[in-house]
């Protein structure tokens, strides 16, 4: 497995301003990114606003010491994987116990040598790297092995639904052609009518509303028709999503995948949102249709999910620099700064627990940066908008 070179982002935890400075010179000088906090309170509201992927933690603090910060990171599914180190001037065999039984994964005397001390934090990061990735390799696991059941099912369920449907839509256009004949003969049969039964024939047709009845007929199989075509596209999508080359490159017109994407999710949405098109023509580019189109609806329902009320999201397209790109932008709640950084990651969620498993944007990204070789990103403004950005090379 190659580990991806990683800059590590380190959080140092010291009421010493001393130690804190010498040890944030050391860090930066490594070349990792640094953040300082003067206790345990200050680091928690730290680690809550800020991707961490490291802590070094002096053990005895006010406020908040080494023992309870570490106690909180290792409790909280959000954090728990962060690398902690506890840093101390006691050298005691108790204290060491304590701090691995609660969930410190390294523990170091403060005169510990320079070189000992940076080859353990290189090691720390190279394990959390490791951690990551294998997470990552998991979800890509998860998400075939998904899909494969998915292909499964959907393979029959488009068998069981094509050829019923078929009929109905079938009928309804025989019945619609059956409806329009007997309106004509109706009509025709009122002008050859004797004077003296226009009266008694009115009454009837009052009464039995047959105008309304006329009318409505039309409107009813003119909806069920549309319902019929709606279920052949939903079994088309199942026929697609079944096949086993679904994860062949093939030449993809990128503004016909969103609007079919936006065509799945229309009936869905269009109750509380506005749809604003900026299409450029756009050159085919090599993409796996069916993973594109799922990382292309989980973004729209993701923003549909953002707004407030009725709201608008508008959807761009252009070229270039040899490739295919399109944003998606919503006017919702957005998205907090401290959430920004983490958003891609596996199983992450701002969701309640219980509305999703995290996995949809992790796996967005894998389609797009693993899949495509392109590049996805957010910008978010809470309060008042979100845009993801994607590009697609032409040549994945």
């Amino acid at each position: 497995m190659t580990i991806r070179k990683h800059i590590g982002k380190i959080l140092v935890v010291d009421d010493s301003k001393a130690v804190r400075d010498l040890l944030a010179g050391l860090l930066r000088d490594a070349g990792h990114d640094i953040s300082l906090a003067e206790d345990g309170r200050q680091g928690w509201q730290i680690i809550q606003h800020k991707q961490i992927d490291l802590i070094i933690s002096d053990l005895e603090m006010p406020v908040l010491d080494g023992f309870g910060l570490c106690r909180l990171v290792k409790e909280n599914p959000d954090y728990k994987n962060i690398y902690f180190i506890l840093l101390s001037t006691k050298d005691s065999t108790a204290s060491k116990v304590k701090g691995l039984e609660i969930g410190a994964d390294d523990y170091m005397g403060k005169g510990i040598a320079e070189s000992e001390f940076l080859a353990r934090i290189k090691a720390g990061l190279r394990i959390r790297a490791l951690e990551k990735e294998l997470e990552e390799k998991r979800v890509t696991l998860f998400q075939h092995e998904k899909m494969a059941s998915i292909a499964q099912l959907a393979a029959g369920v488009a068998h069981e639904i094509n050829n019923p449907i078929a009929f109905i839509a079938s009928n309804l256009r025989s019945l619609n052609g059956y409806c329009e004949k007997l309106t004509e003969c109706i009509f025709t049969l009122l002008k050859e009518i004797k004077p003296e039964s226009l009266d008694d024939i009115e009454e009837i047709r009052k009464r039995l509303k047959i105008n309304f009845i006329i009318q409505d007929s039309a409107e009813l199989i003119e909806e069920s028709l549309d319902g019929a075509e709606r279920i052949c596209h939903i079994v088309q999508t199942l026929k697609d999503s079944s096949r086993v080359d679904q994860d062949a490159c093939v030449p993809t017109d990128i503004n016909v995948c969103l609007d079919q994407v936006l065509g799945q999710i229309w009936e869905e949405i269009k109750d509380k949102v506005t749809i604003n098109k900026d299409y450029s023509p756009l050159p085919l580019a090599m993409c796996q249709p069916l993973p594109l189109q799922q990382t292309l609806s989980h973004l729209l329902t993701n923003a549909y999910q953002a707004l407030e009320g009725n709201g608008i999201i508008t959807l761009n397209t252009w070229a270039e620099n040899g490739g295919v790109s399109l944003s998606i932008t919503d006017n919702g709640i957005g998205i907090p700064a401290k959430d920004i950084d983490r958003i891609f990651e596996p199983f992450y969620t701002t969701h309640e627990v219980g509305a999703g498993m995290g996995l949809g944007l992790s796996l967005a990204y894998d389609t797009i940066v693993n899949k495509h070789h392109g590049t996805i990103s957010v910008q978010s403004r809470p309060g008042q908008e979100t845009i993801f950005t994607l590009h697609i090379p032409i040549q994945a």
